[in-house]
């Protein structure tokens, strides 16, 4: 019963509960954690993020950011489930208070709520009667959840730099009142400290600084700096339990810098206790800086990556570093200078998101013309640091004669963490910079897109990012794809439009556009790549009834091999239109056929049946492993969606 419920759930958008050190079933304070496998109960219910998340109790849900009342405290009265008055009589009470933290731009907000052991809840076997509080990362749409303390009456909990500033919130439970259903709990903080004025460390000289970024999963990763010829341990960084999940830090914290000497060499070396390193895709990175030689306050950025294992070494020598234009400083005031406009590659929103990362193209007016929240330039937007992204590099001061044009295609203008040369070199690992002229032009030696060069996958590292291409080219898909271009223009009236792809057999979705990343007067191009040798319908839709105007600018196109296949503009609600994408004789000609040339990380026996024959570890690749740049479920949809439910064929395994 306690399966089925724990597989239902995910139905209703909700996802595990962890409690951390890469734990995500952890928690049994409620449902979605590991807990009983009994047949009927044990009576339980839901933690508070998940809690607030469904809205079943949405007469008792609250949210507060303690910072609003720095300097005096706050209580607050919190009921268990089994006490929510679905009558309306509740005098304030909560089943659960959320801690407003950067939930509102998809990071991470802190939940509280009272565990009463009673009731519909009468069977919870961890955290009974107490006041807990959770974390939750990824926005306000998730509800994968972390448990972070557990209290008991009088005991109290303090969350260190909130909102990034070094402020603290404390939570304490003061005292449990009627007869138990009553939980008073007191929220107190304190404001950021002062900033220092700047001082050089190490008298200018020597300087080293180290960034790391955790991804998802904190407590497993630190590092280590040798002496290159002694071997002897010079520095290292924090206890790995300190650093957080989708938290980014400077270390030294205190703002200063290790002191090397100059003209010895060293080894800096990064550990991942569970073996999967730092996942860029989830804004994980490790960077090294040294101060320039000038003896100033500007550093040298000397090495970065991400992907590893179990463990990355990067050399480095503090006399390799000469004066010149920094890499890498406090992040740089935005520049006017239009003839170089490009988004600034050290910008991270909150020390986390850059502009690559596609969460500003999610509401693009909004997130663009939101505060950057840079202490050093406290009146900057976000669009002066990612003009590209934001579509804000105008070529002069006039206002724009024509709508403006933003090219969408497969993903953003990064390098790719799943490229791996010959099966081995990624493009952060430092081979590449070597002979960068030479190895940016050289095949990428992948079998699905034999025409591509390492700088296809390598783009900011070969410098290749180019905002004005589409795209569109055949080499953009595999050789068992067929390139698919929309041209979209839109009236007078933006937020109305959207539109989906349907592959007709299956009735699969492939591809779709939302209302609201679509603003008036302005062109769209987004490229995609559709499976081989199958019929789809595309349908566009207006929520207003009017359609595209032709004399607004109003106007939809599709592409098949740059080939027009359908276009329109005066319609009503909605208009549909069939194609069909030609089959390739070199490759498979149904769509979910497999494809009978792959095999896993180029060895012999490993193909798609191969990748079936593992339950747990098939299904995780299908899911998420990339090769050649695309997933694996794009190149065995058969195994996968046989096997897994995973993938464009995913009805097959119903059938």
């Amino acid at each position: 019963m306690l399966l089925s419920l724990f597989f239902y759930s995910h139905n209703f958008g909700l996802s595990h509960s962890g409690k951390g050190g890469g734990d995500v079933y952890g928690d049994i304070t409620g449902y979605m954690g590991a807990g009983s496998t009994e047949d009927d109960g044990p009576k339980n219910c839901f933690n508070a993020v998940k809690n607030y998340r469904l809205g079943w109790y949405d007469l008792q849900l609250g949210s507060t950011n303690p910072l609003d009342y720095t300097g005096n405290q706050k209580s607050f009265v919190l009921n268990g489930v089994a006490d929510y008055k679905k009558d309306g009589s509740s005098d304030g009470e909560l089943i659960s208070l959320r801690l407003e933290q950067f939930g509102d731009d998809n990071g991470v907000d802190f939940y509280l709520g009272y565990n009463r052991k009673a009731g519909v809840n009468s069977g919870v076997s961890q955290g009974a009667d107490q006041v807990i509080l959770y974390s939750k990362d990824q926005g306000l749409n998730s509800a994968l959840s972390t448990r972070i303390v557990m209290l008991d009456i009088g005991e109290s909990y303090t969350i260190d730099d909130y909102r990034g500033n070094g402020s603290t919130v404390t939570i304490k439970f003061d005292k449990l009142s009627n007869s138990m259903k009553d939980a008073t709990i007191t929220l107190s903080s304190t404001p950021p400290p002062p900033t220092a004025a700047p001082t050089i460390s190490c008298g200018g000289f020597g300087r080293f600084k180290v960034e790391i970024g955790i991804d998802n999963f904190a407590g497993e990763t630190y590092w280590q700096l040798f002496e290159k010829d002694t071997n002897n341990l010079v520095e290292e960084g924090m206890d790995k339990t300190d650093y957080r999940p989708n938290k980014s830090k400077f270390e030294p914290t205190d703002g200063t810098a290790f002191c090397l000497d100059p003209g010895s060499c060293y080894d800096f070396k990064i550990y991942d206790d569970y073996g999967d390193g730092l996942k860029s895709e989830q804004g994980g990175f490790y960077r090294g800086f040294v101060g320039a030689a000038s003896g100033g306050e500007q550093y040298t950025k000397i090495f970065e990556g991400a992907e590893f294992v179990s463990e990355d070494n990067r050399s480095f020598c503090v006399n390799d570093i000469t004066a010149g234009t920094p890499t890498y400083s406090p992040t740089k005031a935005p520049t006017n200078d239009e003839q170089n406009c490009t988004d600034d590659p050290d910008f991270k929103f909150q020390g986390v998101k850059s502009c690559a990362m596609g969460w500003i193209s999610q509401d693009l007016e909004k997130r663009c013309n939101t505060n950057a929240k840079e202490s050093l330039y406290p009146n900057k937007l976000i669009k002066d640091y990612c003009p590209v992204t934001c579509g804000s590099c105008d070529s002069d001061t006039s206002p724009p004669t024509t709508s403006p044009t933003v090219s969408i295609d497969k993903g953003d203008c990064t390098d790719d963490p799943d490229f791996k040369f010959q099966g081995v070199k990624s493009c952060a690992m430092g081979w590449i910079s070597q002979d960068l002229e030479k190895r940016c032009n050289k095949n990428a030696e992948e079998l699905l897109y034999p025409n591509k060069l390492i700088k296809d996958y390598c783009k900011v590292l070969c410098n290749v990012c180019d905002p004005s291409n589409d795209n569109n080219d055949y080499d953009s898909c595999a050789i068992n794809e067929t390139p698919f271009k929309l041209e979209l223009g839109i009236d007078n009236y933006g937020k109305e439009i959207s539109w989906k792809i349907v592959e007709d057999s299956k009735g699969v979705e492939f591809f779709s556009g939302s209302k609201d990343q679509y603003m008036k007067q302005t062109e769209y191009v987004e490229s995609y790549c559709l499976p081989n040798g199958a019929s789809y319908s595309f349908t566009i839709y207006d929520i207003f009834g009017d359609g595209l105007k032709p004399n607004e600018n109003g106007y939809y196109h599709g592409y098949l091999n740059n080939e027009l296949q359908f276009e329109g503009n005066t319609f009503k609600n909605e208009e549909t239109t069939t194609f069909t994408t030609n089959p390739n004789p070199s490759s498979p000609s149904n769509f979910c056929d497999d494809d009978p040339k792959f095999r896993f990380k180029k060895k012999k026996k490993k193909n798609c049946k191969w990748l079936g024959r593992n339950k747990k570890k098939g299904k995780r690749r299908c899911k998420k492993t990339k090769q050649g740049g695309s997933k694996l479920h794009k190149l065995c949809p058969y195994t996968c969606g046989l096997k897994f439910g995973i993938g464009q064929c995913k009805d097959l395994k119903n059938n």
